[in-house]
């Protein structure tokens, strides 16, 4: 019936609790996500400020990492991984912008 309710009648459906709950936590999420997004974003900054750009003796901590190893390897301007949207799309990916 909700689901049915939220077809019909959208803007009463996000008037209930239920729906004001859903949203600010998905809201929370995402907003873990982009800051998880900007810290591998600083750390990997870091490191090529550092010099230290050897990405085969660090392990990968997680998808962001493996992800932004890629980028930095793509040479193909053909490529999502390369150029001004390959940041873009790893956010969409991961929040489905």
């Amino acid at each position: 019936m909700s689901s049915l309710m939220a077809l019909l009648l959208p803007k009463l459906f996000k008037l209930t609790p239920r729906f004001r709950y859903a949203e600010e936590t998905f809201q929370g999420m995402r907003r873990i996500m982009v800051e998880a997004i900007q810290r591998h974003l600083d750390d990997r900054d870091e490191e090529e400020e550092d010099g230290d750009e050897d990405e085969e003796e660090t392990e990968p901590r997680d998808f962001i990492d493996v992800y932004l190893a890629e980028i930095r390897r793509t040479k193909d301007i053909h490529s999502s991984f390369y150029g001004v949207w390959r940041t873009k799309f790893l956010r969409n990916l991961i929040l489905e912008d």
